[in-house]
């Protein structure tokens, strides 16, 4: 079970200084874990619908560390911030440190260690230290929800990937596509980015619902007709960043699918010719693979239909962007 031990506390340099830990044991072996984690870029399909999107910045001033964005709703409020992560690979922990917190955070130190079990297995720590501002009532407070809230739900999300026989760089992968298409970069972006207009341009598509209320963010509902007849639909959370990318994340997914995110990058290459490319992040859930897939389904087998699946409806929607960009630049001139 995951535990959070009784928070501690303590004055130093005149700050009230927060310590926390969260623990879970899992059926894994430690170097795994530690590789899973230290790769940040896989975060948002192995956790909770609260971590939505994380963009590597590069190196740190000292180049000790990496720095990246991370984009998450904690307690509720849509956020983003800068964390510097640093790696101990022969210690199996590494540090994130957030360079300006949002209020009501002062300071914020995470950390991810991995401790070798008996019985083959680790135990996961997540190890937090932060300070509140102390001029925001119930600081405090406010922060250990949301961890006593998120760690306890990420610790979880691991272990849901970590069975017997599924070694975990097998069941979380990732993937591009990537098509060289006439139009520009504008154009195509804004193809993909304006959803609300999908059920009139795709036929595909039988109705779109959209919430946009906070600036460059998107909630969105997205009910579909498959080329057998069947409808199905899905439900993801988008940051556009226009006319660069956009990144997205899938919630309430079915089997086999525990985790499904990714970006879509738009680039112009030449007057008249946009690079259009996705990636894929999926973590699978091992436990499904026979009932959606059949007993004899191997690991290898899963993720050649999960990446068939996705690919296919992500190069129509690249073919449809194009071609309304091409439109758009026909029309110009």
């Amino acid at each position: 079970m995951s535990v959070l031990d009784t928070p501690e506390s303590a004055d130093v340099d005149g700050m009230r200084v927060y310590r926390t830990q969260h623990f879970l044991d899992v059926a894994a072996p430690a170097q795994q874990l530690y590789t899973l984690i230290s790769d940040v870029t896989t975060w948002p399909s192995i956790y909770g619908q609260h971590l939505h999107h994380i963009q590597y910045l590069g190196p740190s001033i000292t180049e000790e560390a990496d720095r990246f964005k991370l984009w998450a709703t904690i307690n509720g409020e849509v956020g983003s911030w800068v964390s510097q992560r640093t790696l101990y690979p022969e210690e199996l922990r590494l540090t994130m440190e957030q360079e300006q917190p949002r209020s009501p955070i002062q300071t914020m130190r995470g950390e991810w260690r991995f401790e070798s079990l008996p019985n083959g297995g680790t135990r996961m720590f997540m190890l937090h230290r932060f300070t509140p501002r102390d001029d925001v009532p119930d600081a405090a407070a406010w922060i250990l929800k949301a961890l006593d809230l998120h760690c306890p739900e990420e610790l979880a999300s691991v272990a849901r990937i970590c069975l017997p026989g599924a070694p975990v760089s097998d069941v979380v992968f990732s993937f591009t596509e990537t098509a060289d298409l006439p139009g520009s970069a504008a154009d195509a972006f804004d193809f993909v980015k304006r959803s609300e207009l999908w059920a009139e341009r795709l036929s595909s598509i039988s109705s779109v619902f959209l919430a946009d209320s906070t600036p460059g963010m998107q909630d969105l509902v997205v009910h579909a007709i498959a080329g057998d007849g069947s409808a199905h639909s899905s439900h993801s959370l988008r940051i556009c960043q226009g006319p660069e990318w956009i990144a997205f994340k899938q919630i309430g997914l079915s089997n086999p699918l525990l985790g499904h995110s990714g970006e879509w990058r738009f680039t112009d290459r030449t007057p008249g010719r946009v690079v259009i490319s996705v990636r894929h992040t999926v973590a699978l859930n091992p436990a499904t693979l026979p009932e959606v897939f059949g007993e004899d389904c191997s690991i290898a087998d899963a993720k050649t239909h999960v990446r068939a699946a996705l690919g296919s409806s992500s190069l129509a929607m690249m073919t449809q962007a194009a071609n309304y960009a091409d439109r758009r630049i026909r029309f110009r001139y």
